[in-house]
């Protein structure tokens, strides 16, 4: 999916050599956490029932869980057109891009090699999830308060636009930009010529979730999906007694009938 969009520029700024850049939201017109959950259940939809225990862990155990699980196909991934093309111009300006993002790297890096404009990427590793404050932390110390522009979407970003040199906006919402403009030097606000609600829309796709959603009729249907789909990815030892126990009980009803 492409969006058209035009970006309205803010009193000159000097630029910081370093621009980070967020992924969802931002560069992406979707969030690659809801990508990927949705991948991962198309494929093997008892995982749903898993990832309460997994969250329970903290989030990037959650996101790193889903990630070894799925294959995203970054080249069919909706990007923002216009932010991919300032990305592209600031490239060739000869700026240093980094990906900057709570996703996890492996679902990351393949969108960062089919993009190729980054020079570095930053992401969510299993154990620290890169959002907020701790992102606003990690780029202070690999390059210094106000030493770094930094482009994204949400008020999650505040934090980071507060420690950033320049501040760039993705659709933000009016109270966002406000904040924004409080906390940081907004020099680009990039908006969409679609409305707002039709944005979203489109991002979220609901055409394919709609499809989707048939992927869960199995496993509402099987009462042996319920009995074992969680049990033996997370107590495989007391999931295979169940099978076993299955497995006899059908023998039984097996030989009662041949005898009968």
């Amino acid at each position: 999916m492409t969006i058209l969009a035009n970006a309205s520029h803010l009193p000159a700024h000097t630029q910081s050599p370093v621009l980070c850049v967020d992924l969802d939201g931002s560069l992406l017109a979707t969030d690659m956490l809801w990508e990927s959950v949705l991948l991962a259940v198309k494929s093997r939809p008892s995982l749903l029932l898993i990832f309460p225990f997994w969250l329970l862990r903290g989030k990037a155990y959650l996101k790193r869980k889903i990630a070894e699980r799925v294959k995203v196909n970054a080249a069919a991934l909706p990007y923002r057109s216009d932010v991919l093309s300032f990305l592209v111009r600031e490239k060739k300006a000869g700026r240093k891009i980094v990906l900057t993002t709570a996703s996890d790297m492996r679902l990351v890096q393949p969108i960062a090699q089919h993009i190729g404009v980054f020079d570095d990427v930053i992401a969510s590793d299993g154990e620290l999830n890169l959002k907020g404050t701790v992102k606003q932390k990690i780029l202070e110390d690999r390059y210094g308060s106000k030493q770094f522009d930094y482009l994204g979407d949400s008020a999650a970003d505040l934090a980071v636009w507060e420690s950033a040199n320049a501040a760039l906006l993705v659709e933000p919402s009016k109270g966002t930009l406000k904040r924004a403009m409080r906390v940081a030097t907004v020099e680009r606000v990039f908006h969409s010529k679609v409305s707002r609600l039709l944005a979203v829309v489109k991002a979220l796709r609901c055409n394919q979730w709609s499809k989707n959603l048939l992927i869960f009729v199995p496993l509402l249907t099987s009462h042996e999906i319920f009995e074992l789909g969680l049990t033996s990815s997370i107590f495989p030892r007391e999931a295979n007694s169940q099978v076993r126990l299955i497995q006899y009980k059908r023998g039984g009803h097996a030989n009662q009938s041949t005898s009968g």
